[in-house]
This record gives C-alpha cells, sequence and structure tokens, in this order.
C-alpha cells in the first residue's frame, strides 16, 4: 500500500496518537461496521481471544486502555492488536512491535489477530477488490514480526477456516460476514478508486457485482490469531 492513499487519523481523541488506516476519516460512520465485525469474530472463534488473560481482565481494578507514546514501559498486562495488515508498511512493522512490547510487562501476553488475507474461490471482481486491498500472504507471515522482535517467548499461532457463500452452514453469520467485507470495502472508496483506476460511478457498480458474488459463490477465507509471553529481563 503507498503513502498516497492511505488516509492519516487520530485513534484517541486527545491526538497524541496517529496511524495510517485504509479508510475514509468518519468514525461515526464506522462504528456500525465495527460492532457487527466484533460480534462476527466471536461468533467464528467462539471467544474474544486466544491469550489465556480472562483472569487478569476479570479482575477487580482491570482497565482497557489504547496504547501510545505516552504510555511508560512495562505498563500493560496484555496488549491486543487485529485487523491493522492495511495500516502500516513493512518498514513500519518492527516499531510497531517494538512499542507493543515496551509498553507489556515482562510475562504477560500480547495477540495480534489478521483477518484472511487470502480468500478462496471468489468471483472475479471480488478478487479484484480483495487483491488491491492487503497482502496475499499476511495471515501466513503473522508471527514472523513477533518472532523477530526479540523479547517474545511462547509465540503460538492459531488458524480458523471460515467457508461462507452459497454452501454455507450458518445463514446469519454468511449473513454477518459478506455484510462485514462489503461494508469494509466500501470505505475503502478513497484509496480503492485509486488503485482500481475507476471512476466513483464504477467502484459502486463494481461494488454491487461483489455483494451478488459473494452470496452466489462457494468461498472460504482464513483467519489467524498469534499470541505470546515477554520474555523477563534478568540484566
Amino acid at each position: 500500500m503507498t503513502d498516497d492513499v492511505v488516509i492519516p487519523i487520530m485513534i484517541n481523541k486527545e491526538g497524541r496518537c496517529r496511524v495510517s488506516y485504509p479508510q475514509s476519516n468518519n468514525e461515526s460512520g464506522d462504528q456500525e461496521r465495527l460492532h457487527l465485525q466484533h460480534f462476527l469474530v466471536k461468533s467464528i472463534w467462539q471467544n474474544n481471544f486466544s491469550a489465556p488473560i480472562n483472569h487478569i481482565l476479570t479482575r477487580t481494578g482491570a482497565k482497557i486502555l489504547d496504547i501510545g507514546n505516552s504510555i511508560q514501559n512495562n505498563t500493560f498486562d496484555f496488549v491486543f492488536q487485529r485487523f491493522t495488515a492495511g495500516a502500516y508498511t513493512n518498514d513500519n512493522w518492527p516499531y510497531v512491535m517494538n512499542e507493543i512490547v515496551r509498553v507489556l510487562k515482562p510475562v504477560f501476553f500480547l495477540k495480534k489477530m489478521m483477518e484472511a488475507s487470502q480468500n478462496y474461490d471468489i468471483g472475479p471482481v471480488t478478487r479484484r477488490f480483495w487483491n488491491a486491498r492487503i497482502d496475499l500472504n499476511a495471515y501466513q507471515t503473522l508471527e514472523i514480526y513477533p518472532q523477530n522482535q526479540g523479547q517474545l517467548e511462547n509465540i503460538k499461532k492459531e488458524v480458523k477456516q471460515i467457508r461462507q457463500g452459497v454452501n454455507s452452514n450458518d445463514i446469519q453469520l454468511n449473513e454477518m460476514a459478506i455484510n462485514n467485507l462489503i461494508l469494509l470495502i466500501a470505505r475503502m472508496k478513497p484509496f480503492a478508486v485509486k488503485i482500481l483506476q475507476v471512476s466513483d460511478d464504477e467502484f459502486d457498480e463494481l461494488l454491487k457485482t461483489a455483494e451478488k458474488e459473494l452470496y452466489e459463490s462457494d468461498f472460504y477465507y482464513n483467519m489467524a490469531r498469534v499470541y505470546a509471553n515477554k520474555v523477563v529481563d534478568n540484566t
């Protein structure tokens, strides 16, 4: 993804942190999709997290905060990030991983999750959108950045295969997944029209075709999670 099609947005109201996010900068417009996506992911995995941190999040005094440069070292018991494949370039990832690990307490957990980066047996228009969106090998290499960071151990990866479309055995989940994907592509219109080299009207027509393809195709995709502990520094 190139810098000229990535839109920087603030990730907190104070404006202390910024991230390049490949969607339009309209916070209220994306709330419905993110709400839908949360319950979709929870339904697929049958939990919120793979890392064994339920006892941490349910204890008295547990807090959930956004990480950022103003956070002190060794602050959090658990750091969680997902669906940021399009937010960082390959050169950005080492810095991002170092910052995540910096604010994590030794022994405790981080978790990263990536939506399916390979989508199989979809129609040609949907494939065109998909190829423009993210690195097709991203989920396969999700654990490489934690491995290369150098301060993490017990790195574990879980992958789920999700079948959607005409032969899905869960009608409600299928509809949620397709709606989420169509909303996601629609939100990426500002940069997608540049990558695809189409007009706004052409994009809208392609999106209608893609939605029809998704319901009529028998397709599946992979979703990956990676979690690990921070190494204790005894020096």
